[in-house]
């Protein structure tokens, strides 16, 4: 049984994360002073690909940065990802939907396992005009009415692209991760809530 876990849809995408730790590493794969971190993501159909490899590596830079892992040194901390439905919204750049839905799964998966962090992450895709270049952004999530903050902590790019598309790419990708980031609060303040009820039955 997992010890947090969430599941996302975002369009035709739905994926769901599981969280085991910190429980006992391998000995290869100990670090003295921070827990290990793995991370293992599993398609809808067929065996794993490159595709989910190179996916596991771009949310591993996204996600490690949050996570305290200095508070379970010598441990290990599992995080797997299902991808139950996904649809080829951009079938340049299907990876990057992927990722914008897979950062907000596990990051409300780590919070429901109670994992020590520096903080969320709301995430989105966002695909250029013509479909030549595609970016995943990410946003920190502040307490209280604001949303994502103004920073940009997170950013994933490819195809061709120039700094004023870029721009304003980013800025849609800030409106998107606010409305991502209520949503978080939203499923966080009904966890809270089932919580408190189990409790004080």
């Amino acid at each position: 049984m997992a010890d947090g876990s969430a599941q996302y849809t975002d369009g035709p995408t739905t994926l769901l994360a599981s969280i085991n730790g910190p429980i006992e590493v391998k000995p290869r794969d100990e670090i003295p002073l921070e827990a290990y971190l793995e991370i293992t993501i599993r398609p809808s159909a067929g065996v794993t690909s490159v595709r989910e490899k190179h996916l596991e590596a771009l949310l591993r830079s996204a996600i490690s940065p949050l996570i305290i892992r200095t508070v379970h040194p010598r441990t290990l901390l599992q995080i797997t990802l299902q991808i139950i439905q996904h649809e080829q919204v951009s079938v340049a750049h299907t990876l990057h939907t992927l990722l914008a839905s897979a950062v907000v799964v596990v990051v409300l998966a780590l919070v429901d396992a109670g994992v020590p962090m520096k903080g969320m992450l709301a995430a989105a895709f966002v695909e250029e005009a013509n479909r030549s270049a595609a970016h995943v952004f990410g946003y920190a999530v502040t307490g209280g009415g604001g949303g994502p903050g103004e920073g940009l902590v997170f950013v994933e790019s490819d195809g061709a692209f120039d700094e004023k598309e870029f721009v304003e790419a980013s800025e849609i990708g800030r409106k998107k991760c606010l409305e991502v980031g209520e949503l978080m609060k939203d499923w966080i303040r009904g966890k809270v809530g089932r919580d408190m009820k189990y409790r004080l039955k």
